[in-house]
Formats: structure tokens, C-alpha cells, sequence
């Protein structure tokens, strides 16, 4: 088992895992900064960090090396080897260094990521995920096959996509996992016997009941201002971002309709329930899409605090000279209103359970430390394990807490344990490694090889996982980006890996 702490999610936890330092050093909390426009955050990944990143190092090593497929990487940097960036990659842009692979990996057909499904019955999607994770392995043997390297790294986000979708249909999460399953065991095949394999997803996955709506908590203990409106004025995930401006002209004919004030809700308030209900069954979805929703949004220069982003787990406060319609003042009031959420978060029960939400809620300095500390949420919130999805949109029942199986539903979310299995010719009894966190792995590899350096990490070197050496051979580290099911299922997956 291994632990990726907070956030959790991929941008964050990849950002940890290359550089072996906490986000408060590397900077990055989430694909999005919502921090100067929410409504276009700017794109956070590898080009971000400051930082060294492990390719920086084995560049200056000479250490021949395969990157393959990485998700925060958004341009295909120059190293001393391959690199194929991920699925940020700009429309345009070169995929893949040395730029000459580049129409190889095209004719080829190869995507660094399937996507989102059509709609909600895109009965091909989950065929079109494993055919696109078939050439994604595909490519990366005949890379691995055919360059020299000592050290290779693939990823790919195949869990990620399938996982929250087919949660509950257990046929085709055990043919992803079968899947998955038959394409590392072929890999491994072609591997000389001295070679050191890693699996490694960085996240888990588990199930998720019900939806915390958090703006709409803070709205109603009067820490936030709302009003209804055709459109968002926030964006809260890289999903959503990339649904929105992935093509210029798909949000075209939606805004002229809803300049003239025709929206699905307005056009309901007409009509009688029932001719409302035949209508919304017959009208097809591609009508349907031609009219806005209405949502209710933060009132920036209003709200003390808002959520922007599910992904970051946390509340920012609306600080005067640091947000851009901030009006809480940053020293004696910021104290007051944060300790106030924190306290209030801390003993708030479900009204259905009479649980306590939230195991913990932090203040960031708590959590994390280095100086983009600045960038987190003020206030990190860590709901009951496996119960609550944190959700910054519009509630759909009356209450803050809802069911995630509403019109919108989350079957599952992204778990800060993942998985870390390793086959090591000479240390093949090693057995259990305790307390392993995703920050250990750089300052461990970087030992593995003997590259030396003074940097400060966060993570340390596990010396049970090189045995005690600082010079190897190679090492291939596949690590699927978002992974294993509940905890029970970590531990069952380490048994059969």
C-alpha cells in the first residue's frame, strides 16, 4: 500500500511523485488555478514547477531514459531519451521527444487518453478504453524494444476513465482489471530477467453515497452570496474545462438562446407538469443541449469563502489583495472567519446519521509547507472515508447533503491509498513495506541509481527497496494513474500481482 496524502488527485500526486516534495514546494494543487479568472482557470502541470523534476535529473545523470505518457507533462520536453506527454497536451503541439516519432506514434493511432463518453448510454466507450489502452502498451513496447534505456517510466489513466462509470457493474471491472492484468504480464515477457519491474498506481478508488455541497453550506451559515444565472461562473474541474473548450464553436448557438432569456428551466415554468414530462421524453438530447441551465453562482464581491475546484478538498477565502474581488481583510478577520468555518465544519453532523461529516478539517499550513503554500484552499476538508464526494455545484435536494446517485451521480472518487508492488530479482522476500508514501519514491530512485544530491525532499530513501545498494542496473516503473478499488481491494490486488 501506498499513501499520496492531500490533495488527492492526479495532478497533485504525480507533481509529488516526480519532484519528492509536498504540493506547498512544487505548487501544484490541481490541473486548474481558479486563483485570478474561475471562470478560465489557468492549466497547471509540469511546465509549472520550479522545481526539479526526475527527468531533470537523469537528464544531468546521462541516464538513458523512456517517459511515457505522462499526465502533468504538456509539452514534450528534450531528455536524454523518449518522452511522450499526456493528455494536456495543447491541440498542435509535438507529443513526442525525439520530434521525428511523432508520425509514427500518429499512424499508429495512438491517444494518451479515451476521453469522456459520449452520453450516458455510450455503450462503445468502454470498448474504445480498452482499444486505446491496447495501443497505448503497444507503442510503448515497440519504444522499449526498440532504444536503449536504463530507466522507463509508462502511465496511463485506463482506471481512471472506467472506474467511476462502471462502478457498479462488476463484469466490466474485472475485465479492466483482466485487461490490465494481461498487458503487464506481456511486458514483462520481453524484459531481460535482471530488469526491476514497479507497478504503482498513486491513487485508489472507493465508493462514494453521498454529495457534501459545499458552497451550498457556506452560502447558508452566511459566508458566501449566490444568485441564479444561465451560466457558470466558475469552473470546477479539468473534465469540465476541457468539455468546454476543447472546440470553439460547440457553446455558439447555446449563449444566442440564452441572451433571449430561453432556458430548459424557463420553458418548464410554462408548461404543465405533465406536457413537461411528454416533452422532456421526446424532445431528442440534441435539442435538448441547444438550452442553458440555470445555476446558482458565487457573488465574488459578496462571499467571504467559496469552493472552486473538488479536486483541491478545500475552502479559499475571499482575501482582500490576493483575490480579485476579495473583501475580508488578511490579517485579524481571515483569522476569525477561518476559525469560525473550521469549528463549525468540525461538529457538523449528517442530519440523516448523525455522523460527523468530517473527520478533520486543517488549515493548510498544517498540511503542507514551501512556498507556494499561498496556492492551497485556506481551509483543507477531509470528509468521512468513503462516504462524502465534496461537491461545489448546486445542491438537487434541500438539503446541503444529498444522495450521489442524484441527476448527477458520483458512484465513486479518487482515494489517497494506492497500490506499490515490486518484483526485485535479488530482494524477491522483501514481503510488506510499511508506511510508504508517493513522496518516498524520488529521493529512492534517485538512490537506486546513485545519483546524489542535496535537494530537500520530503519523502527519504527506503533502503528496504534497493537493499541497502545505491548503484542497479534498470528499472521499468509502470504506474496506471488512477487505480485499485476500496482498501479491501488494495490488498487483495497485492496478493495476486
Amino acid at each position: 500500500v501506498i499513501h499520496s496524502g492531500y490533495p488527492t488527485n492526479r495532478a497533485s500526486s504525480w507533481a509529488t511523485f516526480l519532484t519528492g516534495k509536498n504540493p506547498g514546494k512544487h505548487g501544484i494543487f490541481d490541473f486548474l488555478d481558479h486563483r485570478i479568472d474561475p471562470i478560465k482557470p489557468e492549466i497547471k502541470g509540469a511546465d509549472s514547477i520550479t522545481c526539479k523534476l526526475l527527468w531533470d535529473y537523469t537528464n544531468d545523470a546521462g541516464l538513458k531514459s523512456i517517459f511515457f505518457n505522462i499526465p502533468i507533462a504538456r509539452y514534450a520536453e528534450p531528455v536524454n531519451g523518449v518522452m511522450v506527454s499526456g493528455f494536456l497536451t495543447p491541440d498542435g503541439e509535438k507529443i513526442i521527444y525525439p520530434e521525428f516519432l511523432n508520425e509514427k506514434i500518429a499512424d499508429e493511432g495512438f491517444q494518451p487518453d479515451v476521453g469522456f463518453p459520449e452520453n450516458k448510454s455510450d455503450a462503445e466507450y468502454f470498448n474504445r478504453a480498452v482499444n486505446t489502452l491496447n495501443k497505448q502498451f503497444a507503442i510503448f513496447r515497440e519504444i522499449i524494444q526498440e532504444r536503449e534505456w536504463e530507466l522507463a517510466l509508462f502511465s496511463t489513466n485506463f482506471l481512471e476513465r472506467v472506474q467511476p462509470i462502471y462502478w457498479e457493474d462488476s463484469d466490466k471491472i474485472d475485465m479492466a482489471y483482466q485487461t490490465l492484468d494481461s498487458l503487464l504480464a506481456d511486458l514483462e515477457t520481453i524484459l531481460p530477467d535482471d530488469v526491476h519491474l514497479i507497478v504503482l498506481s498513486n491513487l485508489g478508488f472507493a465508493p462514494v453515497s453521498k454529495k457534501f455541497f459545499v458552497n451550498e453550506w457556506l452560502w447558508e451559515n452566511g459566508f458566501q452570496e449566490r444568485k441564479i444565472s444561465t451560466s457558470k461562473n466558475f469552473i470546477a474541474d479539468i473534465e469540465e474545462y476541457l468539455s468546454l473548450y476543447s472546440n470553439g464553436n460547440g457553446r455558439i448557438i447555446p449563449e444566442l438562446l440564452a441572451k433571449s432569456g430561453i432556458t430548459k428551466n424557463n420553458i418548464r415554468t410554462l408548461l404543465p407538469n405533465a406536457m413537461s414530462d411528454f416533452l422532456n421524453k421526446v424532445i431528442p438530447s440534441s435539442v435538448k443541449k441547444l438550452f442553458h441551465q440555470e445555476y446558482l453562482n458565487v457573488v465574488w464581491e459578496q462571499s467571504k469563502s467559496f469552493q472552486y475546484s473538488t479536486n483541491a478538498q478545500g475552502i479559499r477565502l475571499n482575501v482582500k489583495g490576493r483575490e480579485p474581488f476579495g473583501i475580508i481583510d488578511g490579517d485579524g478577520e481571515y483569522e476569525l472567519v477561518r476559525e469560525q468555518i473550521i469549528s463549525e465544519l468540525m461538529h457538523l453532523k449528517d442530519p440523516y446519521t448523525f455522523e460527523h461529516v468530517f473527520i478533520d478539517v486543517f488549515k493548510r499550513e498544517q498540511i503542507f509547507h514551501g512556498k507556494y503554500v499561498e496556492n492551497a484552499p485556506d481551509i483543507i476538508l477531509i470528509p468521512r472515508k468513503n462516504i462524502y464526494q465534496l461537491n461545489p455545484h448546486k445542491r438537487t435536494s434541500r438539503l446541503y447533503i444529498g444522495s450521489a446517485k442524484d441527476e448527477k451521480p458520483v458512484l465513486a472518487q479518487q482515494d489517497s491509498t494506492g497500490i506499490f508492488f515490486m518484483k526485485f530479482p535479488e530482494y524477491a522476500t522483501i514481503g510488506t513495506i510499511p508506511k510508504l508514501n508517493i513522496n518516498d519514491l524520488m529521493p529512492t530512485v534517485l538512490a537506486f541509481y546513485g545519483i546524489r544530491t542535496h535537494d530537500d525532499f520530503d519523502g527519504m530513501v527506503r533502503h528496504e527497496l534497493i537493499g541497502g545498494n545505491e548503484v542497479a542496473t534498470k528499472i521499468t516503473t509502470t504506474t496506471p494513474s488512477a487505480v485499485a478499488l476500496e482498501t479491501n481491494a488494495h490488498v487483495e490486488s497485492e496478493g495476486r500481482l
